[in-house]
């Protein structure tokens, strides 16, 4: 069989500390014209025919994509939408697994897919960091090698690392920053806000210290549900209260299921650290720094909208039309992440 002029792949590269993940998805033909695959010559290819190559599919997949050599390979499966159709407009997908050393600075990664039979084919790479951000690649005969830096360096990552990882988490999660709001909503004046504020964060520390240690272990799947039902208990004792209330009790309680959900991020991060307690206090602090940011930016909007009212007690920090809309979203808010993580 003739090599085809428009060979192409595309892959993906989920990084974790200890391992790389590749999705790679590749046209049948492409592995037709290095392998027997199409064993009967209908130019049509069945997962029968793929599944009594799929050792030697495996091999080649792995010769020919590299990150460290000892990688494992899934069986190449058939597209659904596309095993209906001829051979040349079929496509695979596999998964090429690579364990990584969690201390390396420097990730090299060699692709030479198909180009025995088509020297024009091209890999298109997206690679996902570990703090997010993603980076693209084209391979072919001409760029087979990608010498990427990683983001955590030998040693470990720095302070600021770790505070940026845990500013983001806190504002990344709607979950915990409607809480916080809520907490807001129901205060009466700002000394009260700053006790529920500090109440939070000593609760959330004390949980975070506890599960990062391993002293205290629970699913994500009993954790979310019950960050869910902190978001719509707030919201819905701010609806029934009259008047604002003490909400540094709730705070205290429901800080330490927060504190277990900050851990779970903070733990898939720790695998290049020989102490917990750098990432520790700089995820931490990042959190801190992301609270406050959440809860005094409405407060001085707030303060300076109302600042000719009255201070009074009974009035509390928000105006009462406030309260009640905030709190009737963030009361359905939670209910539906309830829900939702239920259900999952």
């Amino acid at each position: 069989m003739l090599a085809h002029e428009d060979s192409i792949s595309s892959s993906t590269i989920e990084l974790a500390p200890t391992q790389a993940t590749v999705t790679l998805h590749f046209q049948a033909l492409s592995l037709q014209e290095v392998l027997p695959l199409d064993q009967d010559k209908d130019d049509h290819l069945t997962p029968q025919e793929l599944q009594a190559q799929a050792q030697a599919a495996q091999a080649y997949l792995l010769e020919h994509y590299t990150l460290t050599p000892n990688g494992t390979a899934a069986t190449p499966t058939l597209d659904p939408e596309t095993t209906h159709l001829p051979l040349k407009d079929q496509w695979l997908i596999t998964t090429l697994e690579f364990p990584l050393d969690p201390k390396a600075d420097n990730l090299a990664i060699q692709v030479s897919l198909f180009q025995e039979t088509s020297p024009t084919h091209k890999d298109f790479c997206q690679l996902a960091l570990l703090d997010g951000t993603k980076e693209t690649w084209i391979f072919s005969r001409s760029d087979p090698t990608w010498n990427v830096t990683l983001e955590v360096p030998a040693q470990g990552a720095t302070f600021t690392t770790w505070a940026n990882l845990g500013f983001q988490h806190l504002l990344a999660g709607p979950d915990h920053i409607l809480f916080v709001l809520g907490l807001l909503l129901a205060s009466a004046t700002p000394r009260s806000l700053v006790a529920t504020i500090t109440a939070f964060t000593v609760a959330h520390s004390v949980s975070l210290l506890a599960a990062t240690s391993g002293w205290v272990v629970l699913p994500a799947g009993l954790v979310e549900p019950l960050i869910a039902a902190s978001v719509a208990y707030v919201g819905i004792a701010n609806l029934r209260a009259k008047a604002p209330r003490r909400t540094w009790p709730e705070a205290l309680v429901f800080g330490l299921i927060h504190g277990l959900g900050f851990a779970t991020l903070l733990r898939e991060n720790l695998a290049a650290e020989t102490s917990i307690a750098l990432p520790l206090l700089g995820f931490n602090l990042g959190i801190e720094v992301g609270q406050l940011l959440v809860a005094l930016v409405p407060l001085g909007l707030i303060l300076l909208v109302e600042r000719g009212r009255q201070e009074s007690s009974n009035k509390g920090l928000c105006p009462r039309p406030v309260v009640q809309i905030g709190s009737f979203g963030i009361a359905i808010a939670g209910l539906a992440w309830l829900a939702t993580r239920l259900i999952a």
